[in-house]
């Protein structure tokens, strides 16, 4: 079998393949509709809603009392049977510093009656170190990057399955054009027609391997909407032109409130400095202020204060330097978002540019194929330079989508830095 004879038949081979895949079913999805359904069943991201309600749980417990049972039936103690006793303790806190405490004990007797005795305690600690840190605001920040990552990757997976696609449609009609140049081009005498074969070869390979390639484009996706390898998409997509403002001070507040390793130092220093301040304020002092009552056994109250008796002088010291390593630290921090920023934005103007570039590629191409139809009415060229011609066109209109996409993944990208929403956003770049 010579060698464009098996070129031709991979090519007949991959594609009944994508006709028989494409006829058992195939399904065209927007950005919306996949959106909806990765929110919708997205396993991983359902995981993280759950263990996002069990957390928020878990903190309004912390807010409630706490009761907790501890019995025990039967205890020898020194060779002697104890009788059966249980504990029931509850603990409930009242605020930052303040916290109140119960339990109450029942055992039985020898005659078979409960004896019961209960205690309440109260503990105010006036002094104590509060970290000004903001959990809820971490909270919220959580989700947000979680759902963001889940709108990159499933709109990653669309713009790469639908280039594939496209450059599968692409080498397809390039493939056909060239057999058809082999078969017009086999009536010329003494035509060196090696190149071309090895080209056909070349085409069929590629064509097998973006048969491959989408198939694996397919199953992820899939995975990730939740419906497996059942449906075979082919994303229906339209870029929006969108003009993005690269101002550095435009963005600043945000990318830097959204910079996860400029607000933990940002944290650790307002932590450092807090800590300072109230070591200077209380001296060093830990007071408590404490209550207590006993079933038929009275009452008390008192006053507890102590302090670690070593030289002051040291921890103030200590303190002070972790405030100032941690200043640095943040300071070194807010340099790297600055340059962070500043990358991030020069790499938007160069896909900008670029977008531009390929524009002007697609026009210069529909130029030329004007022109030499033109010219073949004219009489002065072939049929197959316009054919050429053509596929150069189609070749730069694929370029330019595929800028356009990446430019939409960097702007959606930049945001997610940002702190935006991209649900709400998305809109701005895609029909």
């Amino acid at each position: 079998m010579t060698g464009y004879k098996r070129a031709a038949l991979i090519l007949a081979l991959v594609f009944c393949l994508a006709v028989n895949a494409t006829a058992r079913q195939a399904e065209t999805i927007t950005w919306r509709e996949a959106l909806e359904l990765a929110f919708e069943r997205s396993p991983h991201f359902n995981f993280f809603l759950q263990e996002q309600r069990l957390g928020e749980a878990r903190q309004k417990l912390a807010k409630h009392p706490e009761f907790k049972i501890t019995a025990a039936p039967a205890e020898i103690k020194d060779g002697v049977w104890q009788p059966p006793r249980a504990v029931l303790s509850a603990t409930m806190p009242l605020g930052d510093t303040l916290g109140l405490t119960g339990s109450l004990s029942i055992k039985s007797t020898p005659r078979l009656e409960a004896a019961p005795l209960g205690a309440v305690s109260l503990n105010y600690t006036p002094f104590k170190w509060q970290d000004p840190s903001g959990e809820e605001d971490g909270v919220q920040k959580v989700l947000l990057a979680e759902e963001n990552e889940l709108v990159l990757k499933t709109i990653d997976l669309l713009f790469q399955l639908r280039q594939k696609l496209a450059q599968e449609d692409f080498y397809r009609e390039k493939y056909a054009y060239k057999e058809k140049y082999l078969a017009a081009a086999a009536s010329i005498a003494d035509f060196d027609s090696l190149q071309l074969k090895k080209e056909l070869r070349e085409l069929a390979a590629r064509l097998a391997d973006l048969k491959d390639e989408i198939d694996l484009g397919r199953l992820q996706l899939g995975l990730l909407l939740g419906t497996g390898d059942d449906v075979r998409f082919r994303p229906s997509l339209k870029v929006k032109p969108y003009q993005f403002d690269t101002d550095f001070d435009l963005y600043k507040n945000d990318y830097y409130s959204s910079h996860a390793a400029l607000q933990t130092a940002r944290e650790k220093m307002a932590a450092a400095k807090s800590r300072l301040a109230h070591e200077q304020k209380t001296g060093g002092w830990n007071v408590v202020v404490s209550g207590s009552a006993v079933l038929n056994d009275g009452w008390s109250v008192g006053i507890a204060a102590s302090k670690t008796l070593y030289p002051r002088k040291i921890i103030l010291e200590e303190l002070k330097l972790a405030a100032a390593r941690a200043e640095v630290a943040f300071l070194e921090q807010e340099t790297a978002a600055a340059n962070g920023l500043k990358a991030a934005l020069k790499a938007l103007d160069s896909a900008a540019e670029k977008i531009a570039v390929q524009a002007e590629n697609v026009r210069q191409a529909a130029g030329d194929l004007e022109a030499l139809q033109r010219r073949l009415q004219a009489g002065l060229t072939t049929e197959w330079a316009v054919r050429e011609a053509k596929m150069q066109l189609s070749q730069t209109e694929l370029e330019y989508e595929s800028a356009q996409l990446a430019y939409v993944q960097k702007v959606l990208g930049f945001w997610s830095q940002c702190g935006v929403n991209l649900q709400k956003r998305i809109g701005e770049l895609l029909e």
